[in-house]
């Protein structure tokens, strides 16, 4: 009973501030050896193995090309006073994530700089998948912090309020990408904006009164687009990719006009227009190749349902020429779980 309370103990001292703290000695050393055990255009993939703290069960995950290990800790350390270090120690059979062989490239090389030394690490917030899925994709999420996810299910009742449940599976704030391009003008000169852009969460307020929208759809379709169309402002990254540009699941602030009915209505013209502050979410991509399919549905549903009461509309982007069997089921689900 002891050391599963000093384990809780030692967890929630991990949520108080959701930030980067290093090792130096470890920082600098690895820093020194990572373009030679990592080299650009080698192939790369994640691995992850069986693991145990105090008898609490997880898994551990890491980047690996065969040869060298990116992992925060590793399967048999003390979780909390594991580093985020580069090895080459042989290990036993481990198991590969699908999906995930790619080719090491400037972009992981730039995240790894920025998380090698890392050393608070943290079941919930900032746990080794949290790391290895950052490092290949530039996405901060743990499958085992879903919804229904193994670690979740164990401190899903001791996570403390809304505040804490909502930094799940966002990035430390220390490396939270600023997804306003910083580009000034319009979209396009004939169009008014339906909204005014405020700025950007990547959690927000459940209590605050907000007109939200969610704009759902498959990799590439166009849904940051969309959104610069909303705003007539070219805030979002947008490019034409069978790759999800949109990295996170973003909250966009706004202020509009937005038509309601009015309470009571008979009729669907009876409508009242009123100013409203606005949040549209831009989400990820259904059917990213990087991701499988109940992956994403878990990122979406877990950062949609902690940040919003209430969801006012949604929006289904759609390509004409990618309307394939697995899109229509994967929109149908997002669907059905909206209700």
């Amino acid at each position: 009973m002891g050391s599963n309370v000093s384990f809780l103990a030692a967890e929630k001292k991990t949520w108080i501030e959701h930030t980067l703290k290093y090792d130096g000695t470890t920082r600098h050393a690895t820093k020194q050896i990572m373009g030679n055990r990592f080299p650009r255009g080698e192939k790369v993939w994640l691995g992850k193995t069986k693991s145990s703290f105090l008898k609490f069960e997880f898994e551990h995950w890491f980047m690996t090309n065969g040869t060298s290990f990116l992992e925060f800790g590793g399967p048999d350390l003390s979780i909390y006073t594991a580093v985020v270090n580069i090895n080459n120690l042989k290990r036993q059979q481990y198991e590969i994530v699908p999906q995930s062989e790619t080719l090491m490239d400037e972009g992981m090389e730039n995240r790894m700089n920025q998380v090698v030394g890392l050393a608070n690490y943290s079941l919930c917030l900032r746990n080794c998948e949290h790391l290895a899925n950052y490092v290949m994709h530039g996405r901060w999420h743990s499958s085992q912090m879903a919804d229904a996810g193994r670690i979740m299910n164990v401190f899903r009742d001791y996570l403390m309020g809304e505040s804490q449940i909502r930094l799940v599976n966002t990035p430390p704030s220390d490396i939270r990408t600023q997804i306003f391009s910083g580009k000034a003008g319009v979209v396009y000169d004939f169009l008014q904006p339906y909204y005014k852009a405020t700025g950007f969460d990547y959690y927000l307020d459940a209590e605050e009164d907000t007109y939200n929208v969610v704009i759902i759809g498959p990799t590439g379709a166009g849904k940051s687009h969309l959104i610069n169309v909303l705003f007539n402002s070219p805030i979002c990254e947008s490019r034409l990719s069978h790759l999800s540009v949109t990295p996170e699941v973003y909250f966009i602030r706004g202020q509009g006009q937005v038509t309601s009915r009015r309470p009571n209505a008979k009729i669907s013209t009876d409508t009242v227009v009123n100013e409203r502050k606005v949040v549209v979410t831009d989400t990820i991509g259904l059917c990213d190749t990087r991701f499988t399919n109940e992956q994403i549905f878990d990122l979406i549903r877990g950062r949609v349902s902690r940040n919003f009461k209430t969801i006012h509309g949604v929006i289904i982007v759609l390509s004409t020429d990618r309307i394939i069997p697995t899109v229509r089921d994967h929109v149908k689900k997002v669907l059905e779980w909206l209700d």
